[in-house]
């Protein structure tokens, strides 16, 4: 199971302080972390632009999978989110499907 919408916040704030490489940057990431989903987002968004930066591919997945999860009615499994993003309009068969640890790696 992917992470339910409601854990979304503390998620996104333990992965930026996880994010950080030693005890200086941990304190200061502490004093402007975001208490509100939307600000958490937004860091997460341009977290993700600047680690991808010249990566459009990885870029594009990772938007791809934060719309997803942010948008879902309910919990939904990893082989679902794979067909999701492996569906194309327009087309009755499903492209490639993305092995999750992208998924993981992209965000």
């Amino acid at each position: 199971m992917l992470t339910y919408p409601r854990f979304l916040l503390p998620a996104l704030q333990i992965n930026n302080i996880l994010g950080q490489t030693n005890t200086d940057q941990v304190r200061a990431a502490l004093k402007v972390l975001p208490s509100g989903l939307a600000d958490n987002l937004a860091m997460t968004i341009e977290r993700i632009r600047k680690q991808h930066s010249q990566n459009q591919t990885r870029s594009r997945l990772a938007f791809l999978v934060l719309q997803w999860l942010s948008t879902v009615r309910r919990p939904i499994t990893t082989m679902e989110l794979q067909h999701a993003l492996a569906a194309r309009i327009g087309s009755e068969q499903l492209g490639a499907v993305t092995h999750p640890r992208f998924f993981v790696e992209s965000c």
